[in-house]
């Protein structure tokens, strides 16, 4: 089925961030799971999402429909727009990093990567340092 990983959704405004944990990069089950933490969420917090060109994201166009939600695709190789996502990648690399399996990683990693982002503070980019 393969070897799991994380979808993350974050938004660019307020860095709400929702990590989904899939069993596989299968774009049904990625768009299931996506799909079933976007439900829980009030439509205020659902708008829009932007996804980068992976495969695993081929059927989250169907979100549009079920959700009424504006969906946007990234061009090819310009991970800048989709920036706020790409840096918190980063930082949740420092929790869950890249394992042979990811069914290894402790469960438990969850609970501390919500704690640290709500207390960490982010490193302003320079024009924010005003």
């Amino acid at each position: 089925m393969g070897t799991g990983g994380l979808a993350t959704l974050v938004d660019r405004k307020s860095r709400f961030t929702i990590i989904v944990k899939v069993q596989s990069k299968n774009a049904d089950h990625v768009h299931e799971k996506i799909k079933q933490r976007l439900k829980e969420l009030d439509e205020q917090r659902r708008r829009s999402i932007t996804f980068d060109n992976g495969t695993e994201f081929a059927r989250c166009h169907r979100l549009e429909k079920h959700l009424g939600m504006e969906l946007y695709f990234a061009d090819p190789g310009c991970p800048y727009q989709r920036g706020t996502n790409e840096n918190t990648n980063g930082l949740i690399r420092q929790y869950f990093p890249k394992e042979p399996t990811f069914a290894t990683s402790p469960i438990t990693r969850c609970g501390r990567w919500k704690t640290y982002s709500t207390i960490a503070p982010r490193v302003p980019r320079l024009s924010d340092s005003r």
